[in-house]
C-alpha cells in the first residue's frame, strides 16, 4: 500500500512548514476536502452535502496522554502539497506518523493513510462532526431525518437519511472504544477516550435521529509496531445516494487498497499535465512548475452539482458568515469564465465547453449571465461585468 502511495507521483510538489492559517483543498469533481495544514479536516463534501466537520487525529502513548496531529505546540512538521493528495509528516523525536489524504476519483470518499514508525505499540484517535447539510449560510442546520448509528460488522460509523443519501466513515479494523455523542471534557483523559456503557446489541439506526450530541464521534484503535518498520492504518469516509452507490462495497474496498486513489489520481494529473495540455519548454523549471500549478489549480475547480450542471466553479463559497467558503461551491462567477478562457488557451477544450453552457443554461429572463448560483440553486448575485465576460469568453 505505501508503495502505490508514494512509487507513482504526478511530479509537482510543493514542501512547506505548515501554517495553521493556510488551507489545503483536496477536489474531484464530485467532492471537495478543505482542511489546514496542520493536519486538520474542516470539511468533507460529497456535492451538494457537506458531510462532515472537524476531523483530527490523536496519538495516545502511556507516558506521553494524548497528542494532536493539529497542536502546533508539539512536535515538528512538514507538509507536502501533490496534485494527487497532500502529506502531513509529524516528528516529535519518539516517533514519526506521514498523514496522507486525497479524495478518490471513482467512488465519493476521502481517503486517509496514516503510516506510523514507534519504538511501542500506540493508539490512535480520530475524532469528527457528522454533518448531512447543504452547508450553506441561508440553510445551514442539521437534517432531521438524518440516523446516525455503528456498524458492527464493518467496525464503522453510519449516517442516513431518508432520501437514501448515506455515509460509512471508520478505520475498518477492529474498533473497541466508539463514540457517538462524544465530549471532550467527559470521554477523554491522558490514557485516550473512556467508553461510555452501551447495550451488547447496537445496530447502524441505534442512536435515532441526529442530534448535536450523537453527531460528534470518536473512534480509537491499537496499532501494533515493529523496530525500523512501518505500520499502516487507513481510514474512509464515503458517501452518496445508494441508488448510485454501494457505500458498504465502496467502504470495504478502499479500506482494502487505500493507495489505488492516490495511484488513480497521480496517473490523472500526469496525463492531464502532459498529453491532455499544453506544455512549455523555458530554460530552468521554476516558470514551467509555475505555470503547471496553475493549470492544477483551474483543473481543481472543475465540479459536478447535482441539479445544477458541470463545469468549472468559482470557487468554494464566498457567502456570509466569513467561513462559508470551505462550505458552499459556487458556480459561475468573472472568475470561472476567465477560467474557462485559460483551459481553453492551454488546450483543454472540455471544461472550457462546459462552464460556458451551464452557464447559458441559468440565463435570465433580463439577458444577463447571473454571477454565482449555489448547490441549492440560488442566485448569489446578477452583475453586468459577468454577462459582458461571457460575450468575450464565446
Amino acid at each position: 500500500v505505501l508503495n502505490m502511495v508514494e512509487g507513482r507521483p504526478s511530479g509537482p510538489e510543493i514542501p512547506r512548514y505548515p501554517d495553521a492559517e493556510m488551507p489545503f483543498t483536496l477536489s474531484t469533481p464530485k467532492a471537495v476536502a478543505i482542511g489546514s495544514q496542520l493536519g486538520h479536516v474542516d470539511t468533507f463534501r460529497v456535492h451538494p452535502l457537506l458531510l462532515l466537520r472537524q476531523l483530527r487525529f490523536g496519538i495516545v502513548r502511556p507516558d506521553r496522554g494524548v497528542t494532536w496531529l493539529d497542536d502546533p505546540e508539539s512536535g515538528d512538521r512538514t507538509f507536502t502539497v501533490r496534485p494527487e493528495g497532500s502529506e502531513l509528516f509529524y516528528n516529535d523525536g519518539e516517533l514519526n506518523v506521514r498523514l496522507y489524504l486525497t479524495v478518490d476519483r471513482r467512488y465519493t470518499a476521502l481517503v486517509g493513510l496514516l503510516v506510523i514508525r514507534s519504538p511501542a505499540a500506540v493508539e490512535i484517535i480520530a475524532t469528527w462532526e457528522a454533518q448531512h447539510t447543504t452547508g450553506s449560510a441561508q440553510t445551514n442546520t442539521k437534517v432531521d431525518n438524518t440516523q446516525i448509528g455503528w456498524d458492527a460488522g464493518a467496525q464503522a460509523v453510519v449516517w442516513r437519511d431518508k432520501t437514501g443519501f448515506a455515509v460509512k466513515a471508520g478505520f475498518g479494523r477492529e474498533t473497541p472504544t466508539h463514540i457517538l455523542g462524544f465530549q471532550p471534557d467527559k470521554h477523554l483523559n491522558e490514557v485516550g477516550l473512556l467508553a461510555p456503557f452501551r447495550p451488547s446489541e447496537e445496530g447502524v439506526g441505534g442512536t435515532g435521529p441526529a442530534s448535536p450530541d450523537a453527531s460528534n464521534v470518536a473512534l480509537q484503535v491499537r496499532v501494533e509496531t515493529k523496530p525500523n518498520s512501518s505500520s499502516l492504518l487507513p481510514i474512509v469516509f464515503v458517501g452518496g445516494p445508494e441508488s448510485d452507490l454501494n457505500v458498504d462495497a465502496a467502504f470495504e474496498e478502499l479500506i482494502a487498497a487505500p493507495g489505488r486513489a492516490w495511484v488513480e489520481n497521480a496517473d490523472y494529473y500526469r496525463d492531464f499535465l502532459g498529453r491532455r495540455t499544453m506544455s512549455l519548454q523555458v530554460p530552468g523549471n521554476g516558470f514551467q512548475k509555475t505555470f503547471e500549478w496553475a493549470k492544477i489549480g483551474i483543473e481543481s475547480l472543475r465540479t459536478k452539482l447535482p441539479d445544477v450542471g458541470d463545469g468549472m466553479i468559482s470557487g468554494f463559497g464566498s457567502l456570509e458568515p466569513a467561513d462559508a467558503w470551505v462550505a458552499t461551491p459556487n458556480a459561475f462567477g468573472i472568475g470561472t469564465l476567465w477560467a474557462a478562457m485559460a483551459a481553453d488557451a492551454y488546450g483543454d477544450q472540455a471544461p472550457a465547453t462546459e462552464t460556458l453552457r451551464l452557464a447559458a443554461q441559468y440565463q435570465g429572463i433580463d439577458g444577463r449571465i447571473p454571477t454565482s448560483i449555489n448547490a441549492t440553486h440560488q442566485v448569489i448575485a446578477n452583475r453586468i461585468s459577468d454577462t459582458a465576460l461571457f460575450l468575450i469568453a464565446l
